[in-house]
């Protein structure tokens, strides 16, 4: 009786050991959380982002009459495109046409006038080489020819001057452009300086932008830059940052070049570039101690690393993470520094 008492005491104890161990270890499993994890290079991302963009033409010339006269012809009408040189408003200049027919004249006469003051200084020299005529008459057939060089000079000068004034009846497009504008009319007098026709250039454009300044470290080093309109898109290049910033935007201005095809001068649309900095979703931050930052999964616990710079509802640059990391992307919003986990 007391020998089956004993084994059952003992019966007893065993299974109160047993009971003891599974609750230990129901209760140490009930404190590892289970999470899901994913790789680094699966969880980050390339943002793209973007900022307004406008296609600026680097030369808008309003031309202007280089002399006084009545507008004889207009060539061209607004919208046209135009080659640089291209002749594009004519000036009725008679006056100046009669004043390039008496320069041409004159040059004529000074250049007769000085081949003979030539002859005549070289035959003196002969003479005198013979002791035919007096050194007072050589010097005088030499002064004679200098004032003969000096007046044909001048009459040239009167003819380059002749002949800039006719040129001046013409306006000419100082480059390859699109006509804006038409400020006056056939038959009307013009002066000097009066406004006649608004050329834009087509050839040499720039892209501006307004680029926040949280972004300005992306763009200098994103690899693809490119302007997106409504229906295009086109390569560019990074000409300049401003180095002032705008007080009100927190902005700076950005000049962009073209690579390949340009879009039209005027042209409104989105500067955008992908950044080469892996950054973490917006959607895996979770905020701790005041820090935003992600869980990560290290030998069975859950590691939180704040991100420098994290903003709420923006994805956060992966700096702080190693590329070997797994973050946990399920689970992760009761989580401790800490905490035991499983995948």
């Amino acid at each position: 009786m007391s020998a089956n008492f004993f084994c059952t005491g003992v019966r007893l104890g065993w299974l109160a050991v047993g009971l003891g161990l599974l609750f230990s270890a129901l209760a140490s499993a009930s404190d590892v959380i289970q999470v899901k994890t994913q790789a680094f290079d699966k969880s980050v991302i390339y943002p793209t982002e973007s900022a307004p963009a406008t296609v600026l033409s680097l030369n808008d010339a309003t031309l202007s009459a280089e002399t006084v006269g009545r507008i004889q012809a207009i060539h061209a009408r607004v919208g046209d495109q135009v080659t640089g040189g291209a002749s594009l408003l004519t000036l009725d200049c008679h006056d100046q046409q009669l004043g390039l027919q008496h320069a041409q004249a004159e040059q004529t006469r000074a250049s007769a006038a000085f081949a003979l003051a030539e002859r005549q200084f070289q035959r003196a020299q002969a003479l005198k080489a013979q002791n035919s005529i007096s050194q007072e008459l050589v010097d005088q057939r030499e002064n004679e020819q200098i004032l003969a060089e000096a007046q044909l000079a001048s009459a040239r000068t009167g003819l380059d001057e002749a002949k800039l004034a006719v040129s001046r009846c013409t306006v000419t497009a100082p480059f390859d452009g699109v006509v804006m504008q038409r400020l006056t009319q056939v038959g009307a007098w013009v002066q000097t300086g009066t406004p006649v026709l608004r050329v834009l250039d087509t050839e040499h454009l720039e892209i501006s932008a307004q680029v926040s300044t949280l972004y300005i470290d992306a763009l200098r080093q994103a690899g693809r830059l490119w302007l997106a309109d409504d229906e295009h898109t086109y390569d560019l290049a990074l000409r300049e940052i401003a180095v002032a910033i705008d007080p009100q935007a927190r902005s700076r201005e950005v000049r962009l070049l073209f690579i390949d095809q340009a879009a039209l001068p005027g042209t409104a649309g989105r500067l955008v570039w992908q950044d080469r900095r892996a950054h973490v979703p917006a959607d895996l931050l979770v905020s701790r101690n005041g820090e935003l930052g992600v869980f990560v999964a290290e030998s069975g616990k859950a590691r939180f690393i704040a991100l420098p710079g994290a903003r709420e509802g923006a994805p956060a640059l992966a700096t702080a993470l190693q590329h070997d990391q797994r973050i946990i992307t399920d689970g992760r919003y009761g989580l401790e520094d800490g905490d035991a986990v499983a995948e």
